[in-house]
């Protein structure tokens, strides 16, 4: 048995990410995952995007709340890390939720 890897593309932009510009897309437009998708996470931005709209239509927006929270918590989180930690952690890693 051989454990699968987790792949992840580079996503939209430079192959070098900005952590305030991920820091930025979290917060303003996190909850549709754009963030995600910055960072080459497809899967996890898709996610989060499906969440929302279908929150969206069938809760009354608590698919927008639920991801609007925890794109805020995720930008905290990489503004709280140093510029070489965010790197290695979510561009040269691979670290797809919080």
């Amino acid at each position: 048995y051989q454990p699968v890897e987790k792949v992840r593309t580079d996503g939209f932009g430079s192959i070098e990410k900005e952590k305030w510009t991920a820091v930025a897309l979290a917060y303003f437009l996190g909850f549709i995952g754009i963030h995600k998708f910055y960072l080459g996470y497809k899967s996890e931005a898709t996610i989060m995007l499906v969440i929302t709209i279908v929150g969206a239509i069938c809760t009354l927006g608590l698919g927008i709340v639920a991801m609007g929270v925890i794109s805020i918590i995720e930008a905290v989180k990489y503004a709280t890390l140093t510029d070489e930690d965010f790197q290695n952690t979510y561009v040269k890693g691979y670290k797809g939720w919080l």
